[in-house]
């Protein structure tokens, strides 16, 4: 067998060509290339490396080239790891959208790899419905999710909040269909900061071109939404009989299923990665400012992958040109606190609906 064809099989040739070094010093160039089915020159090489270099340089060299033109500068390898550990949610796709970065997603993936910034996601092996055709065959506006969530449990945002007196709880009410999100924020949960909360949206809603009595309503089955749970079956509660003043149709979902609710908690879980631990606030005021820049930001810019990698409201102009889609996507965080305080916004129910509370 030829000298190549033997050291391609060989993961090590370093014995084989200290034999053939040693027989072309003894019995001569030519011979050592015959006996090893190879070049003079070949025999050359190595017997003049070994000269040079001793044992070491009969190893194999790496072949990989010295400059390579188009690797990816250092710099911009050092802004995309920057720009991970900044944004921790935010995968090569996005990364690539937001910041106009002058490489391919593969090479982002590949610097957030070698980097050890990509997390593998556990598998769920629970069988889910796809709910996409369903979701899609909704209008924009037609159904509403509203939960709460509370904030005391986000680690970098804890301390802020109790040093610089933020907001403890946040109330969330999404689209399902576009994906136009409103918050609203309070010191406590209860049903008076839910009431104001979906008041204030839905007015919002009604005043950019939204028929609420084609809107539909769902939450879960928090006392702050339905009262208590041992009230009697004719009282309704405050936030109830508000959704009924507004003629807003309500449905509950099932107990301990926050699944149903899956359009929200998505929400929760991409603004405590991208808002809440990352951000740092200065004061109350700063909370506000950067919570409607990011709100603003999250219903106008941010590209849903899941949905043709439109923001919410490229949908609304898309899908409903007759509501003013501009402002029904620029609704500023609620200060449900200030709210309550200054009596303003407290909803004036009807003597009827009072009796019914």
């Amino acid at each position: 067998m030829m000298y190549y064809q033997v050291t391609k099989k060989m993961s090590n040739a370093f014995d084989l060509r200290l034999r053939m070094v040693r027989m072309a010093q003894t019995e001569g160039i030519s011979a050592a290339a015959r006996y090893y089915r190879t070049t003079r020159r070949t025999v050359q090489k190595w017997v003049r490396r070994h000269r040079e270099g001793g044992l070491g340089a009969l190893q194999s060299r790496p072949r990989a080239p010295k400059r390579i033109p188009h690797k990816m500068p250092r710099e911009l390898e050092k802004k995309i790891v920057e720009l991970r550990k900044k944004y921790p949610g935010w995968g090569a796709r996005r990364l690539k959208t937001y910041f106009h970065l002058p490489c391919s997603q593969g090479a982002i993936y590949r610097v957030l790899r070698q980097n050890g910034l990509v997390h593998k996601r556990k598998k769920k092996w629970k069988k889910r419905r796809d709910l996409r055709k369903i979701k899609a065959a909704l209008k924009p506006f037609e159904k509403l999710i509203l939960d709460g969530k509370d904030l005391k449990d986000i680690e970098p945002y804890w301390p802020q909040m109790r040093f610089k007196r933020l907001p403890e709880y946040q109330y969330t009410a999404r689209d399902v269909r576009t994906g136009t999100t409103y918050v609203g924020f309070s010191e406590t949960k209860d049903s008076t900061s839910a009431t104001i909360f979906v008041r204030c949206v839905l007015e919002h809603l009604a005043a950019c071109g939204v028929d609420l009595s084609a809107v539909t309503v769902q939450t879960d089955n928090g006392s702050d939404l339905i009262g208590s749970a041992n009230k009697k079956p004719s009282t309704t509660s405050a936030f109830e009989a508000m959704l009924d003043f507004l003629g807003v149709t309500h449905v509950r979902i099932p107990p301990a299923s926050p699944t149903w609710n899956s359009d929200v908690e998505t929400f929760h879980r991409l603004c405590e990665d991208e808002f809440y631990d990352i951000e740092n606030f200065l004061d109350r005021r700063a909370f506000f400012e950067k919570a409607a820049t990011y709100q603003l930001f999250f219903n106008t810019e941010r590209k849903n992958s899941w949905k043709q990698d439109k923001s919410p409201l490229d949908l609304v102009r898309e899908l409903a040109p007759e509501i003013d889609a501009n402002r029904a996507v620029s609704l500023r965080p609620i200060a449900l606190g200030s709210l309550i305080q200054s009596a303003y916004h407290v909803p004036a129910l009807p003597t009827r609906l009072q009796r019914r509370s």
